[in-house]
Parts: structure tokens; C-alpha cells; sequence
């Protein structure tokens, strides 16, 4: 695995020690997401014999080039700063030419450190999620987002000790 810095490589290694192993697949585009325009991954942490946690994880599309668009050194420079890339070939409907994007794929330890992030909110119960995230703790929505981080620290808590958990959060402490 090519990592960019020393989280990166630690982490891949930790995964490597205890046998679970890291996939993810590139999605597609949400470029017509009014929200947030965004690369998506399926993310996969499995064993030998099968899956054992399976998300979604979207990236910026600053984490892209198009090939039409920037010049091949600083595809060159964008490919040695990231773990790595991936070649979407891309048509552009309002033009015959179609043109090859770039998408950085996250590294084991960016998902990891968001997914431990958001299981680390829910510690405390949703009165003080709420206050620490500045959700109005009277929302559907606050309520929605503190069950799903629920499930991620459950999903986590499935896949790894309290040991190997309580490892990753201090590999990725200066994340």
C-alpha cells in the first residue's frame, strides 16, 4: 500500500497485524448533489473469510483532477500526495470528447478516523450531542444523525476490541 504520511502507513500496517483488510470501490460522481458535490466509495474492512463492515464514504471534489483540465505534472504531484488514484473515464454530455478524472481514493485511516469521530459522539447521550454539534435537540434530523452515529460505534464495536479500537484512536490521535 502507498500512503502519504505516517498515520496512513500505521494504521494499514495495524490492519494488516490483526488480519482485516481494506477495499474500497469507487461509486460514481454526485456532481448534481445540491448539498455537496461528492465521489462516492463503498468502503469495506473485511477478514479472510468475509466482510465485516461495510460503508459509504464520500469525498470533496477537491480531492479530483480531470486530465482535460490540468496539466499531467500536477496529476503527477496530486497522485504522489494521496495513498492513491483512481481513473474514472468520464463522457461529457454537451461535448463528444470524453476525458479521464482522477479521484484520490480515502485511505484506510481517513475513514477509520471519521467513522471514529462520529461513534465518538454518542458517548454522552444526545442532550450533549446535541450541544457539542449545535443541533436543536427538539429535530428529527438531530435525532436521525445521533441514531446513525449509533450504529457506526456499534458497527465498529462488532469489527474490532475495545483493544484494537482503542489502538486506532491513538494511531490517528494528530490526524
Amino acid at each position: 500500500m502507498n500512503t502519504f504520511n505516517e498515520a496512513d502507513q500505521a494504521v494499514a500496517d495495524f490492519l494488516k497485524s490483526i488480519g482485516i483488510m481494506y477495499s474500497p470501490s469507487y461509486v460514481g460522481n454526485f456532481d448534481h448533489d445540491l448539498e455537496w458535490k461528492h465521489d462516492l466509495f463503498n468502503v469495506v474492512f473485511s477478514d479472510n473469510v468475509k466482510p465485516l463492515l461495510r460503508t459509504d464514504f464520500k469525498t470533496g471534489i477537491g480531492h479530483r483532477a480531470e486530465s482535460r483540465k490540468f496539466k499531467n505534472n500536477f496529476i503527477a504531484s496530486l497522485k504522489n500526495s494521496t495513498n492513491s488514484m483512481e481513473v474514472i473515464h468520464c463522457v461529457n454530455p454537451s461535448s463528444p470528447k470524453s476525458f479521464q478524472r482522477y479521484v484520490a481514493v480515502p485511505t484506510s485511516a481517513s475513514v477509520l478516523y471519521s467513522l471514529l469521530s462520529d461513534a465518538s459522539f454518542v458517548e454522552y447521550g444526545f442532550l450533549d450531542f446535541c450541544d457539542n454539534l449545535e443541533y436543536d435537540n427538539d429535530r428529527i434530523k438531530a435525532l436521525g444523525v445521533f441514531k446513525a452515529c449509533e450504529v457506526i460505534k456499534r458497527d465498529l464495536s462488532k469489527t474490532f476490541t475495545s483493544e484494537q479500537l482503542e489502538t486506532l484512536n491513538q494511531l490517528l490521535q494528530d490526524y
